[in-house]
């Protein structure tokens, strides 16, 4: 597939300050990964196949959603709030605001390697 989503649940959030576990998480996010070593694919299906971490959907307790996603063109972060959208310029700026503002992870999109490179051979 060219693009991957996952889709995280966490568990009762009022009774626990998860900083440590969304932390440690956002550590581990920005960076590829080979579907290979995700999954068990047969020979010359899917195998080596890398995808980039592209965005992802937060939860706010609170029931209210943000989202951040990676814009290849402006090569930095955007940060969407109902009608509010703002540039993010690196990912630590991204985990710290995610740790401030208690956002929880919850949905995360990935985008296969090869498919960014069919948009930048037609550009």
């Amino acid at each position: 597939p060219y693009v991957m989503s996952f889709a995280l649940t966490w568990p009762d959030l009022s009774q626990k300050d998860y900083v440590a576990e969304v932390k440690t998480l956002l550590g581990m996010l920005n960076s590829n990964f080979d579907l290979g070593n995700l999954y068990r694919v047969e020979k010359n299906q899917e195998a080596g196949q890398k995808y980039i971490f592209r965005g992802m959907i937060c939860f706010y307790p609170g029931k209210h959603y943000v989202a951040f996603f990676y814009n290849t063109g402006k090569n930095c972060w955007i940060y969407f709030d109902d009608d509010m959208i703002k540039e993010v310029t690196s990912w630590e700026l991204v985990t710290q605001k995610c740790i401030k503002g208690r956002l929880f992870p919850v949905l995360l999109f990935y985008e296969s390697e090869s498919l960014l490179q069919c948009y930048y051979e037609f550009q």
